[in-house]
């Protein structure tokens, strides 16, 4: 399409630009793009999944959402002349968000917004709106200065309404019928935002350009001298009665009928400026004191922030709002004790908005909103995998934050919470309640309620000062701050909470019988991970490690000296000396080294080892033992030869591996040959090939998450690939044993003679046998069953089961049923473990035989053989 350009005025240029956007005019249809030029009388329309911003020659700046179009009727700009400058637009249908510049200050009378529905007056705002065609519109304000006001008339009705505070909104419906001003919501909000990225930092922009000029900002500007006492001549289209102080609650102007429609402008207010809104608090405000500033906080790998590339701003005092923007490094940015709009932008920011309503955004990144005194909204942004915080380390009372609820409510305010992951409590008695998903919390000090709720959640003590340390039991459920003496100072409920961080002195750390991440962080600690499939970080201080049961490890990753040792046998304990001390293991299998060299040797039994960056050397010792290269950035290629050392070279160097049965590869293309014993290849992304050569060898994608399309095509070969959205491919030769991933596994048999042995693991899996090959069907916990089964094959394909979920006395026992079993029949008459298989064609494993419940599903067979007693072995 050739880009057409009109003959009319150019107004405008495109600062923003996803998806697809075109500019209509009577000399055709042209695609924008970012810098495209914007003309006066076209109209601007965006696709399914377009938006476009402008910034206009005034400043005035025009954000468009998706399926959206606008016609720019008027527009004229003459500095000189206010009275010659105007801009009139007119939506059709779509999201909007509209800056006003220059033209609303000049000329107000002369700024409007038209729609099918309702007319427009705006000054000196923010503004927001949303057209449906033929059925409603929404028109309100982000942002709104004080003494300013947003009007809306409908169209059909004539009524009016005035929006005078911050995001307020009013609903129009296909009957003209305009709603009460109500608050806008937290969807409403974030759907206009997102829609104005660029023009965001726009702002920012104009009003540094501003403040550069010696000007004041774009809305802060000083009404009509002349009308200072409140009595100059009412503007034009405006009611009797309309300044601003007589309107009543719910945006309606007193004695408001239904008219004729009238043109709409800005009400001039002069005389009747408002003060900004006090923050609502259960007491005086107390003198403002600098908030505590908050270190983010990392889980593992605690990150110290830093400033230096980004921006260090504390606003002055003076306009009644003030709008702060960082850029895309860490910032450290602080309000003032008005009215503050701070993003954070880019970056690990630390946004303060000290006292005032304040709105904070943190954008990018890990972030900490500390909103200070007021009723605050508090944005941590929306990126996938960050954890954004809010503080109250500095409120003068206990709070309660509620994530799943959006809201927190203390002795300094209410705020209104979005996109919020962790929360850092205050000094006194907070609860601190968390949602579904992974979160994180600091209660300080105080008698805390913690409740993580769902997900996998984080309890840390990085801020505990240095007269304290932490007794923490997860299983126990209790938390206790402890004095250098050993008197209990402060207790803490902590509910759903799986990983801890203690502080930098000596604290007593215990796990649960779940899977838990204790950190101890600094100072000698004890740690002790009870059951569960534990890691385990000592850091600095001579620690005391103790596993307890499960497979558990710990890692010395952020130690800055290399490890030597060997693992003791038996309940002998294992000494490890790093950069921070000397740690004290029992119980322990699994061993991640650090970024120097390391030497690390095993005992009889089966242990797991990541050996990091550096030319490091492992010896796994007895057992089958298994080594790592997820950390690589790099893929390995590498031959295993049974009884001599194996050189293996990975992103961060040389590895000299001895006595390793098992092999975890990248996340790039890794290439593993075997030896002629056997060996396991656990799979990892990357287009990966494995040979087993000789011996008896397993591929396991157990540690995977999404779904795994497992096909055979010859003996021990095929390919495997990943059904989410990793999207690699493997191939395999000499394999003979495949166990699926945690996802919903399909496996697809042989169909030439053979044999195969299929470990569906967990998730719902589904074999297709073909009938062609034996295929043992393997099962070693309950958690493993619910599989279906295509084309089985009684005498020739089998089920084994294993593991303490099974009873070995039902081997080679069966029931079978003619009709549905449902787990209590009183088919047995005991309580005895039992299989059985019934009319339905699905095969249980029962515990407690005749007694209620204990039946487990193993499998159904779609299609082939009904279940012999023959084919069931333990």
């Amino acid at each position: 399409m050739p880009d057409l350009q009109p003959s009319a005025s150019e107004i405008g240029v495109v600062t923003g630009l996803t998806g697809q956007a075109y500019a209509e005019s009577e000399a055709g249809s042209r695609v924008l793009e970012a810098g495209s030029h914007i003309y006066e009388g076209e109209d601007l329309v965006t696709g399914p999944a377009g938006n476009v911003e402008i910034r206009f020659i005034d400043d005035t700046l025009l954000s468009q959402g998706s399926n959206s179009r606008i016609t720019l009727d008027d527009y004229a700009y003459d500095p000189s002349d206010s009275s010659a400058s105007e801009l009139l637009v007119k939506i059709t249908e779509g999201t909007f968000r509209v800056v006003t510049g220059k033209i609303a200050e000049q000329n107000p009378e002369r700024f409007k917004v038209g729609s099918p529905l309702a007319t427009i007056g705006i000054r000196g705002t923010i503004t927001v709106h949303e057209v449906i065609p033929g059925q409603s519109e929404k028109h309100g304000v982000e942002e709104i200065h004080s003494g300013k006001a947003l009007i809306v008339q409908s169209n059909i009705t004539g009524a009016i309404r005035q929006i005078a505070q911050p995001q307020g909104i009013v609903d129009v419906s296909a009957s003209g019928a305009l709603s009460a001003v109500r608050p806008l919501s937290l969807q409403e909000l974030n759907t206009f935002r997102e829609i104005a990225p660029e023009n965001i930092r726009q702002e920012q922009e104009i009003n540094d350009e501003h403040n550069n000029n010696g000007e004041d900002a774009p809305d802060d500007q000083t009404d009509d001298p002349q009308n200072h006492d409140g009595d100059g001549p009412q503007q034009e289209g405006t009611p009797d009665g309309g300044e601003g102080g007589l309107l009543s609650s719910n945006g309606v102007l007193p004695g408001q009928e239904t008219g004729a429609p009238v043109i709409l402008t800005m009400m001039a207010m002069a005389g009747h400026e408002q003060p900004p809104s006090e923050p609502t608090s259960p007491h005086s405000p107390e003198p403002y004191t600098e908030p505590v500033q908050d270190p983010l906080l990392d889980p593992v790998d605690p990150v110290e922030r830093k400033t230096e590339t980004g921006q260090t701003h504390s606003s002055n005092e003076g306009a009644d709002t003030h709008v702060i923007t960082g850029d895309d490094n860490a910032n450290v940015l602080t309000g003032t004790s008005g009215v503050d709009i701070i993003y954070g932008l880019g970056g690990d920011d630390e946004l303060y908005g000290k006292d005032g309503n304040d709105t904070l955004y943190g954008g990018a990144g890990e972030d900490m909103l500390n909103g200070g005194r007021g009723n605050d909204y508090l944005d941590g942004g929306t990126s996938g995998t960050d954890i954004d915080f809010v503080s109250y380390a500095d409120a003068t009372g206990g709070v309660v934050v509620d994530i799943l609820n959006h809201i927190a409510t203390g002795a300094d305010g209410n705020d209104t919470l979005v996109s919020i992951e962790g929360a850092i409590g205050s000094n006194f008695n907070d609860t601190l309640l968390g949602d579904e998903y992974e979160n994180r919390f600091e209660g300080l000090l105080g008698n805390d309620t913690i409740d993580g709720k769902g997900g996998s959640d984080w309890i840390q003590y990085e801020m505990l000062g240095s007269n304290y340390h932490l007794d923490i039991n997860l299983d126990s459920e209790m938390a206790f701050i402890m004095t250098e003496n050993e008197s209990e100072q402060y207790s803490s409920s902590i509910k759903n909470i799986e990983n801890v961080i203690g502080s930098a002195h000596a604290d007593n750390i215990t796990g649960s019988v779940s899977d838990n991440i204790l950190h101890g962080n600094g100072g000698d600690d004890n740690i002790y991970g009870l059951a569960g499939n534990d890691l385990l970080f000592g850091e600095d201080g001579s620690n005391t490690i103790d596993g307890g049961d499960g497979f558990d490890t710990v890692s010395y990753a952020h130690s800055t000296t290399g490890i030597t040792f060997t693992v003791a046998a038996g309940e002998t304990s294992t000494i490890v000396t790093h950069s921070g001390g000397e740690d004290t293991l029992s119980h322990i299998e699994g061993f991640i080294g650090t970024a120097e060299i390391d030497h690390m040797t095993g005992s009889c039994g089966n242990e797991y080892f990541a050996g990091m960056d550096g030319d490091n050397t492992i010896d796994g010792g007895g057992g089958i033992d298994t080594v790592s290269y997820a950390h690589s950035t790099t893929g390995v290629t590498f031959t295993v030869s049974e009884g001599n050392d194996i050189t293996v070279a990975h992103s961060g160097g040389t590895d000299t591996l001895s006595h390793i049965e098992g092999f975890t590869g990248t996340n790039s293309a890794d290439d593993i040959t075997g030896s002629s014993g056997n060996e396991i290849f656990n799979g990892s992304a990357g287009n990966d090939t494995y040979d087993g050569a000789g011996g008896t060898n397993t591929l396991s994608y157990s540690s995977m998450s999404s779904p795994m399309t497992i096909t055979m095509t010859a003996e021990g070969a095929g390919n495997a690939h990943d059904d989410g959205p990793l999207t690699f491919k493997d191939t395999f030769t000499n394999i003979q044993h495949i166990i699926g991933s945690a996802g919903n596994d399909t496996f697809n048999g042989l169909t030439i003679a053979g044999s195969e042995i299929f470990q569906g693991g967990a998730g719902m899996d589904t074999f297709n046998l073909n009938n062609a090959a034996t295929s043992v069907l393997e099962y070693t916990s309950l958690s493993d069953g619910g599989d279906q089964i295509q084309d089985f094959k009684s005498g020739q394909d089998y089920f084994s089961f294993s593991g303490n979920d099974f009873d070995p006395s039902t081997n080679q026992t069966l029931t079978n049923l003619d009709s549905a079993y449902d787990g209590s029949n009183g088919s047995f008459g005991n309580n005895d473990a039992h299989f059985v298989f019934d009319s339905d064609h699905t095969l249980w494993y029962d515990s407690n035989g005749d007694e209620a419940g204990g039946a487990e599903k193993i499998a159904t067979v779609l299609s082939g053989d009904e279940v012999a007693a023959t084919d069931i072995h333990v």
